[in-house]
């Protein structure tokens, strides 16, 4: 009977919680990314989580300039970092998170301090400015992604990449209670961004004048998947909802991509899974 009870009111309370971005701070979320980590090789993660299109631009970018510092905003489990030494970069890295589950986390898996706790606006703890600013699918969870977004420019030197959601129809809905996620029973915002209106938020900023501006859209259906709280519209292909990747690069003649590429990191992970196989075989047979 007591059991019940407790599970009882442990509904109740999800029921009523405030939905906001430092639910991520919630225990409950503590091993949510683990997944890759446990289950995954080397060879498996960079093909899973270097198939992302803003993965492989991100590498490109590093690898050409090996200078460039690092800061990613909301690691989880430390994925890009660990995306980083399976590719040997060499970059200087600081990893943020509000949530100090995860910062824990992080340090433990990649035996790493280069994680540090941060606050909601990425003030505390971190510098003024980074060469290079990754940040990936964090602005969808919190209730004013664009202010979130913001944030991220002013960290940024030269380059910026974001992945979030985005919808070519319908306005931003910022009703958290209609456009959230449940996750491991803790409710997280999920804010799907009119493309537009992204768009526009972007191009009225006077450091972006002189940009390379990339736009990547992969379009999927947002609604009825991983516990989403969404309006009925984005559940339809007709809204064109979809996982969008933008890369600015600061200093550069003005110009504006808009691509759709899917499939163009899956094929180099591939190509690298193959190799990894083809060599184990060739150093058996020297064996």
């Amino acid at each position: 009977m007591f059991k019940l009870f407790v599970k009882t009111t442990d509904i109740i309370y999800q029921l009523n919680m405030i939905i906001n971005e430092t639910n991520w701070n919630s225990k409950e979320l503590e091993n949510h990314y683990t997944h890759l980590h446990k289950y995954y090789s080397n060879g498996l993660f960079n093909l899973k989580f270097g198939s992302y299109y803003s993965s492989f631009k991100s590498l490109n970018i590093l690898r050409n300039n090996p200078e460039y510092d690092i800061l990613e905003i909301g690691i989880g489990a430390g994925n890009f970092y660990r995306l980083l030494k399976i590719n040997k970069l060499k970059n200087k890295y600081t990893g943020a998170d509000i949530s100090g589950f995860y910062i824990n986390l992080a340090k433990k898996i990649h035996n790493s301090n280069n994680f540090v706790l941060t606050s909601v606006d990425n003030s505390l703890n971190l510098e003024k400015k980074y060469d290079f600013v990754y940040s990936r699918n964090v602005a969808l969870h919190q209730t004013n992604p664009l202010n979130f977004i913001q944030n991220l420019l002013d960290k940024a030197k030269s380059t910026l990449v974001i992945e979030l959601r985005t919808r070519d129809l319908g306005k931003t809905n910022l009703d958290i209670k209609n456009s959230c996620q449940l996750v491991d029973n803790i409710w997280v915002p999920y804010v799907v961004l009119n493309y537009q209106e992204l768009k526009d938020f972007l191009l009225k900023k006077e450091n972006i004048k002189n940009s390379k501006i990339t736009f990547n859209r992969e379009y999927t259906v947002l609604g009825g998947k991983n516990g989403r709280y969404l309006e009925k519209e984005l559940y339809y292909k007709n809204s064109k909802t979809a996982t969008t990747t933008i890369v600015i690069e600061f200093n550069k003649k003005f110009e504006i991509l808009e691509t759709y590429e899917k499939d163009l990191n899956f094929k180099k992970g591939l190509k690298y899974f193959y190799h990894l196989f083809i060599n184990k075989i060739k150093n058996k047979l020297k064996i």
